[in-house]
């Protein structure tokens, strides 16, 4: 059966070569999940994957270079590892432009290119939207820190109605990635399923979507389909419960599949699995040598010799993480898999694991008298780092609002080379990471015990300026920043935020000042008297809004929004009984609103000793 209609260039002159060319244009589906384990696909919660892997075949030692989404995914773009497609953590750098994507090589030969992210970490600004006709990256952003995203469902939807509008004759290479998988924090719908599962599960799920769609298309037989995650997920191995930060095989091991239909060429997967040394840099050029396209320039290999079985011969594989040190004053981690299944870490402590007899890597063997060995097998790989290429750059605009405010250009110094060894930070990454269900006052205690013993680190300045916001001290957020911008002139993300909030700052002064100017003709404008409140607290000048907010009061002893204001503005400063007693009237009034009832609850539960008082006052809160 062919999966394709002859053109009509064929009909006229039908021969083996030209039905051989049409032949050779299968379409391409690469579904991409986020944080899935190799250990938890092939269970009852994934469906589609154990149905297509009876015709497929499944790369049990399957690993991606890169436990980070950006990295991970560059890489499987460009068959390339980090050091050389150039992005090394989330939205740092971006992919460098000399580097030949996947994308591009199928927009080239003729398919319709299409892509569907569920993730701002993915957006089209850090360059892996090269080479598609189509990249959907329609995400709305978060109000916090966070990534935006979306749910599977939307993605999936989006890319089945650009499915729907793509003729038989023309292939496609359409990438799919499902977010879901990333710390979930959604109840399962079923009991017996954890989040993380049910989050796998929606992920497999909505990846059946897409294969009934081939299957409407009718080319599923014509069709090249790839199920692969870009890391995995801690889980609390080696005190790690997301990723990003360590690079076990808890997180670099990965599921990956390949499908081969029946149609393309003499290829076709019939359900093997295989063992051997795989990453994720050779999907692209398996993909190119499966679609009957050129090879392109990689470090992955073409492993379309192995589907019928055959283990992948021993080779070496790297893998690295440089969050620890862009994040948290840590050196980075660099990690060899070598041809003899043992795992290698050049840190300030030094580690090396027997994957054969301890598969979770929990027993250091690394002895002084592997110094030398371990020192010849990394200096085989280039890491480039710190990486020559810029980092994502300031907009003219901010670097002129840079200089106005005398922050002078960021040094180009290369730093020097940090030598705490990460293991001793993981505590630091899980508070930052898994924050407990706390109040901001209460984490702010523990960010400030952090900042002593760790200093001016940038990913617990964030957290610590976020804390801050959080209790209504915005100035002393934007010191905070100032300093872990000071101590941290090349990261881009620190002096972003000092820029908008130094903005935000300036425009709320103005704002003050204009409404004192209007005060000053009309003193008797309680909304004049109210918004200078509010604008003063959000200055953090607590003694101006204390005086405004006791003028208003004394005029209209009634107004809830007003007692209720200057209430947090006592609890910014720690005074939690003084805004206590000071709602004390409004909650004593009968038909008060809810609203008093939660911020009174809340300032009980905040070391107060008031707890059973606070969980009646709470169930106020919507």
């Amino acid at each position: 059966m062919l999966g394709r209609s002859l053109s009509m260039g064929c009909l006229l002159f039908l021969s083996a070569s030209c039905s051989s060319v049409e032949e050779s244009r299968p379409d391409i589906l690469m579904v991409t999940w986020g944080s899935v384990r190799a250990d938890h696909v092939g269970e009852a919660n994934t469906p589609t994957w154990n149905e297509l892997a009876l015709r497929s075949v499944v790369f049990s030692q399957a690993r991606t270079p890169a436990p980070i989404t950006l990295p991970a995914h560059a890489s499987i773009m460009t068959g390339q590892n980090p050091p050389i497609h150039g992005v090394r953590n989330n939205g740092t750098w971006p992919l460098i432009e000399s580097v030949p994507t996947l994308a591009e090589r199928f927009k080239d030969a003729g398919w319709a290119t299409g892509a569907f992210v569920s993730s701002t970490i993915l957006d089209s600004r850090n360059g892996i939207a090269r080479g598609f006709n189509t990249f959907n990256d329609h995400i709305r952003p978060t109000e916090t820190r966070a990534a935006g995203r979306r749910s599977a469902n939307e993605t999936v939807t989006q890319a089945l109605e650009w499915l729907t509008y793509r003729e038989p004759e023309q292939p496609i290479f359409l990438w799919v990635h499902i977010h879901e998988p990333h710390i979930p924090s959604a109840k399962p719908k079923k009991e017996n399923l954890s989040p993380y599962a049910a989050a796998i599960a929606t992920a497999d799920t909505n990846t059946g979507l897409l294969l009934d769609a081939l299957e409407a298309r009718g080319t599923i037989d014509d069709s090249i389909i790839v199920i692969a995650s870009d890391h995995g997920e801690g889980l609390g191995e080696h005190g790690e419960s997301s990723h990003g930060y360590f690079a076990y095989d808890s997180t670099v091991r990965v599921p990956m599949l390949l499908y081969i239909g029946d149609d393309v060429g003499e290829t076709a997967t019939t359900g093997t699995q295989v063992s051997g040394a795989v990453s994720l840099v050779d999907l692209a050029p398996t993909l190119l040598s499966a679609a009957d396209l050129p090879p392109m320039q990689a470090a992955g290999i073409n492993l379309l010799p192995y589907i019928n079985g055959e283990p992948v011969p021993p080779r070496n594989l790297t893998v690295e993480t440089v969050l620890p040190e862009l994040e948290f004053d840590t050196a980075p981690i660099f990690g060899v898999y070598d041809k003899h299944q043992v795992s290698w870490y050049d840190l300030p402590e030094a580690e090396r694991y027997r994957l054969d007899s301890d598969p979770k890597q929990l027993i250091n063997r690394f002895h002084v008298n592997d110094t030398e060995k371990a020192r010849n097998l990394f200096e085989q790989f280039d890491r480039r780092w710190p990486p020559e290429q810029n980092r994502q750059p300031l907009s003219e605009e901010e670097q002129e609002t840079l200089e106005e405010m005398g922050y002078t250009k960021p040094s180009e110094n290369k730093a020097a080379i940090v030598r705490t060894d990460p293991k001793l930070r993981i505590g630091l990454f899980e508070l930052l990471t898994q924050t407990p269900d706390e109040h901001a006052a209460q984490l702010l205690e523990r960010a400030n015990s952090a900042q002593q013993k760790y200093g001016p680190v940038p990913a617990l300045m964030l957290f610590k300026a976020d804390l801050l916001d959080a209790i209504g001290r915005p100035a002393d957020a934007l010191d905070t920043i100032s300093l872990a911008a000071a101590k941290h002139p090349n990261d881009k993300e620190l002096v972003e935020e000092k820029l908008q909030r130094s903005r935000r700052l300036s425009e709320l002064r103005n704002l003050a000042s204009a409404i004192q100017d209007e005060l000053r003709k009309s003193p008797d404008d309680m909304v004049a008297q109210k918004d200078l409140a509010l604008t003063l607290h959000r200055l953090q000048d607590f003694e101006g809004a204390t005086a405004r907010y006791r003028t208003i009061l004394k005029e209209q002893p009634g107004d809830d929004d007003s007692r209720m204001a200057l209430a947090q503005v006592y609890a910014a400063q720690g005074k939690y009984e003084t805004a206590l007693a000071l709602l004390a009237p409004a909650l004593q009034r009968p038909g008060h609103p809810d609203t008093v009832d939660c911020l009174a609850g809340r300032l009980m539960s905040r070391g107060m000793d008031r707890a059973k008082e606070a969980e009646r006052l709470l169930n106020k809160c919507e």
